[in-house]
């Protein structure tokens, strides 16, 4: 509440700055809750292993030269990509090919063009709730638009 004090005269005006007049203290019941669970978060590998892999899903099967040639990498480069993927399970390189695992083919979940790539983390946190609700029921709404009804 905002109060202005009146001056004699009425010419200069003081100014409004709050004033509390009355302070309330509430006690919700409310419960904490600790909670455990499991979080699937997408996307735990670089770019450029994504892309080999889509690369990998088109082709079927690719020299590891032509594939670093369509990624403009060296040797060195490359090497470090196919690593990645090579040691996560999800391509295999045999004579200088690379082609994608039975783990690899099944990141493509129903035909999909883009791998999805989870890593499932487990996690503990505490959630309080306050157990007041001050919502009204859809029977008292529906029973007062009744009785204001003109039929």
């Amino acid at each position: 509440m905002i109060v202005n004090a009146a001056t004699k005269g009425g010419s200069a005006r003081v100014p409004d700055r709050p004033m509390e007049i009355a302070a309330y203290e509430v006690v919700l019941p409310c419960r904490r809750f600790g909670v455990s669970y499991k979080l699937a978060v997408l996307g735990r590998v670089s770019l450029t292993t994504e892309f080999l892999l889509r690369l990998l899903k088109a082709t079927g099967e690719l020299e590891e030269t032509k594939a670093a040639a369509f990624f403009g990498f060296d040797h060195r480069d490359m090497a470090f990509v196919v690593d990645e993927a090579e040691s996560l399970g999800y391509i295999e390189r045999e004579d200088g090919r690379l082609r994608l695992t039975i783990a690899g083919t099944e990141l493509f979940r129903g035909g999909s063009e883009s791998p999805e790539i989870y890593e499932i983390e487990q996690r503990r946190d505490n959630f309080v709730f306050d157990l007041l609700c001050l919502a009204h029921s859809a029977t008292s709404i529906s029973m007062s638009m009744r009785s204001t009804s003109p039929n």
